[in-house]
């Protein structure tokens, strides 16, 4: 008799080659319409089998996503729930994280908080990029790695949790209650992090606690509450079972409770690092100068020759560390000052994008530069 083992690894098998036989053809079909149109249309071969490369490391990170939600649960509605919270839920936390955290920040730039953010994994790096602009992960080959590894990964555990699945019978689950607890979870913990973003900004002070705030704050954690019995009513189609779902609030409130105190940790880690010019081996300046803040509100990056010819020397002399030092000191002590309007007191400073090598690593910062710095540097 086939072991499940063997059963799993078929099926996903011939899924994969389904799947890689449809994109072969439609590729192949629109190479040959583009070829007949030579005058209308340029082809780039290796663009082209780049692409397919990366459209095949898509459909692995979906199938072993899909696969993996299979495994965990048992009906249709929650394979497609789970699914969609084990391809986005993890990268959606990183972002939220990345974004608060760094918002907050003067002194955090994008190469320190890269790995969370869009440029990573090619599915969800081009979905949430319809929000925030053009992506070009599909000829990235980190990014496809990273997807394609990330899908090898979730079909290995998919077998594993197949392999030990127990058997489903009457009145008894094929997942245990704790697993089916997590799921139901999940779509209210995904919705909590509206109001969690809320709750640390005004914490970091960059927004106020006016009575409208903590009324908007209020209303979306009870829409988040709704959300858990609702999804609990959907899955279970009894109504008794709602009192019995009453507990997990709680875990719900700990999920919150770590959300907003682990990204108020991660910025206070991020502020305690301050090194002296003697501690600083050397600066590189890195992107562009732009001012901390326009007549609109915004940064506006400041291009150039210059700049960009700079960002491959090392600075190492006693001034420029000594200047860095006491610069990075300032830009950290102006993000710890609790004061939503804070921006105004400093609209005319520049902000400079450098590399910090110290004790053999090198931590990339911004910080405030005033226009005779700029000269020195």
């Amino acid at each position: 008799p086939q072991t499940r083992a063997c059963l799993y690894i078929s099926f996903t098998a011939s899924v994969l080659c389904w799947a890689l036989l449809l994109q072969v053809g439609a590729t192949a079909l629109a190479s040959v319409v583009f070829a007949a149109f030579p005058a209308r249309f340029h082809i780039v071969w290796s663009d082209i089998l780049l692409s397919s490369v990366q459209m095949f490391a898509c459909v692995l990170f979906v199938v072993g996503a899909v696969m993996l939600a299979v495994t965990l649960t048992g009906n249709a509605l929650t394979n497609l729930a789970v699914s969609l919270l084990i391809i986005f839920f993890p990268r959606l936390v990183m972002l939220v994280v990345k974004l608060c955290v760094g918002g907050s920040l003067t002194v955090v730039n994008e190469n320190y908080l890269s790995f969370m953010g869009n440029n990573w994994n090619v599915v969800t790096g081009t979905m949430f990029s319809l929000f925030d602009g053009a992506s070009r992960l599909f000829i990235s080959l980190r990014a496809g790695a990273y997807t394609a590894g990330i899908g090898m990964l979730y079909l290995i555990l998919g077998g594993v949790m197949f392999c030990r699945r127990r058997s489903e019978a009457a009145g008894q689950a094929s997942i245990g209650p704790r697993l089916q607890l997590m799921f139901r979870l999940l779509p209210a913990a995904v919705f909590c992090l509206i109001p969690s973003t809320q709750v640390f900004q005004i914490l970091v002070g960059s927004s106020q606690a006016t009575r409208s705030e903590l009324y908007g704050i209020f209303v979306l954690y009870l829409v988040s509450v709704i959300i858990y019995f609702l999804y609990e009513l959907i899955s279970t189609r009894k109504v008794r079972n709602l009192a019995k779902a009453i507990p997990g609030l709680g875990l719900l409130l700990c999920f919150n409770l770590l959300a907003i105190f682990g990204m108020m940790g991660m910025r206070r880690m991020l502020l305690s690092y301050s090194p002296s010019g003697d501690q600083i081996e050397s600066v590189q300046l890195v992107g562009e100068q732009r001012f901390i803040r326009d007549a609109d509100g915004s940064g506006e990056a400041m291009p150039g020759y210059f700049s960009s010819r700079a960002s491959h020397v090392q600075l190492d002399s006693p001034e420029v560390r000594d200047l860095i030092a006491a610069r990075l000191a300032e830009t950290v002590a102006y993000d710890n000052a609790v004061s939503p309007d804070k921006n105004s007191e400093t609209a005319d400073a520049r902000i400079r994008e450098v590399a910090i090598h110290s004790g053999g690593r090198v931590h990339f910062r911004n910080v405030m530069l005033l226009q005779s710095d700029v000269v020195k540097l």
